[in-house]
């Protein structure tokens, strides 16, 4: 009875299969406790720069964009050409994929509305609906004139990615292909202008799309 009496109060207490959550803690080295809290920091500091970065990236666009047309199937074309008018110094360092991202976004805005809403085949449509059938018969020559040069620029480029000697063209006659693209978009773009009102201001969506109005079906009948 007296040995019992002896002993600690601790050791009657079952021994611990597990030692404390706070045991735990405070045995854990500093460093380990603090990495998630690093790991948070990180990943916050990158979403901040890859804002900042898309913020910039933005106001970048929206200056540039500032003098273009208000126009979407306009402005559009006019950032192709000002890309392509730039992409030289692609060319010479072989970076043929990068051209060929511009060529393509321009052979396919040619005849699918995508996210502008309009084609430059649909803007040649609706001038034919409009009765302006001199208009939209030039932008028919015209885009088709711009779509064989760039599927040209496309197939050297390609030739030139594969090493095909036989259809190969010489950088020289690459750049001079390029420049062909510039001038045949300048030319369709020249025709992207809107339909007049009476009082000779252009007939404009609220958004700045170009506004054409179709003929009456008895005039349209008439002129078919």
């Amino acid at each position: 009875m007296l040995a019992i009496l002896i002993l600690s109060p601790g050791a009657l207490a079952p021994p611990s299969s597990a030692l404390s959550r706070r045991a735990v803690l405070a045995a854990a080295p500093l460093s380990l406790l603090a990495q998630p809290h690093a790991a948070v920091a990180g990943g916050l500091e990158a979403k901040q720069k890859a804002l900042e970065t898309a913020r910039a990236r933005e106001a970048k666009e929206a200056a540039y964009e500032a003098g273009l047309d208000a126009d979407p199937l306009t402005r559009t074309l006019q950032v192709y050409r000002s890309q392509l008018a730039d992409a030289e110094p692609l060319l010479e360092n072989k970076k043929w994929d990068d051209v060929r991202k511009i060529t393509q976004k321009l052979l396919t805005i040619m005849t699918l509305r995508g996210y502008t809403g309009e084609s430059v085949k649909a803007r040649a449509d609706a001038w034919m609906e409009a009765g302006e059938t001199k208009k939209a018969n030039e932008i028919f020559e015209r885009r088709q004139d711009l779509v064989v040069k760039t599927s040209t620029l496309e197939l050297a480029i390609f030739a030139a990615q594969t090493n095909d000697k036989k259809k190969m063209v010489t950088p020289d006659e690459l750049k001079l292909q390029l420049k062909g693209v510039v001038t045949s978009l300048d030319a369709v773009i020249a025709k992207m202008g809107c339909q007049k009102k009476e009082d000779g201001t252009e007939r404009r969506w609220r958004s700045g799309a170009c506004e054409i109005l179709p003929l009456a079906p008895d005039l349209r009948d008439l002129m078919y």
